[in-house]
């Protein structure tokens, strides 16, 4: 149990905390998924997730046993903000650690408190960020297999995609189940911790600005993805799931999103890339 001080305090995610820490958000150049407030919500109980709004920041904090903080989001004095965060853990008796933190974001930590931290790469943690075009077209030998899955897809399946809606939104939830029972989702936790995040998107999907869409063969759903635009050029992509045995349905859920879901945004980040 986390102790509270009077200067942070800590409480769980609710959907009403959305809109004052997406105004926060705004003027940031953050690009990982960790700042999207929709993330944060759909896996707050598989991480551990609480919220605090102190000092003009939002402060997210995770972890059971090995608790670390989202870096902070915000326009007030950051200096003061961190040492009252390195308080807090002292205070609850843990490590002083935060994640999600960019290489300009270490240049700001040393500027105002010069060696006092050290920082490690965690390569298995990092975000894959396209150009929304780059997915949406697939060219360049990058793309070659992808789009051979595409072609093959497309020669042999009658395919549509449409963008999830209240009518067919259930359908993704049927269609995840059914994934579910193929990936053997019961026997491995860290699959029985993603089916609850994307139960708690699904859910909460327009309370929380999800958007996203559906493929169809023969008017079967057959794959589906969602996510949330985070500022006027980024795309995060939270979710994406296909039957892995129909040969080019994820490469042609991916492209789909892109093109429609995605158009207009210069960046598309697919998280660890699925």
């Amino acid at each position: 149990m986390l102790k509270i001080t009077d200067k942070i305090k800590f409480s769980e995610i609710t959907i009403t905390d959305k809109n004052k820490f997406n105004e926060m958000l705004k003027g940031t150049d953050f690009l990982g998924a960790e700042y999207c407030f929709g993330n944060l919500f759909i896996w707050a109980k598989a991480y551990k997730v609480k919220l605090a709004f102190t000092d003009d920041f939002a402060i997210a904090i995770s972890g059971d046993e090995k608790k670390s903080f989202l870096f902070p989001i915000g326009k007030g004095d950051l200096k003061d903000i961190i040492i009252k965060m390195i308080d807090f853990a002292e205070q609850n008796n843990f490590k002083f650690r935060m994640h999600g933190v960019s290489k300009k974001d270490c240049g700001r930590l040393e500027e105002i408190m010069t060696d006092r931290f050290e920082y490690q790469a965690v390569r298995e943690n990092f975000d894959y960020i396209y150009n929304q075009s780059d997915l949406a077209e697939l060219e360049g030998k990058r793309y070659h297999s992808k789009r051979n899955h595409i072609s093959f897809f497309e020669n042999n399946y009658n395919y549509s995609f449409e963008p999830i809606t209240e009518e067919n939104l259930k359908e993704c939830q049927r269609l995840n189940d059914e994934w579910c029972k193929q990936n053997d989702c019961s026997d491995n936790k860290s699959l029985i911790r993603e089916q609850c995040a994307i139960r708690t998107g699904l859910d909460n999907f327009f309370e929380l600005g999800f958007s996203g869409g559906i493929i169809r063969v023969d008017n079967d759903p057959i794959a589906y993805s969602f996510g949330e635009a985070v500022s006027d050029d980024l795309y995060v992509v939270h979710v994406e799931k296909a039957f892995a045995d129909i040969r080019g349905a994820y490469p042609i859920i991916n492209r789909e999103m892109a093109r429609n879901i995605c158009r207009g945004y210069k960046f598309i980040n697919r998280e660890e890339d699925m």
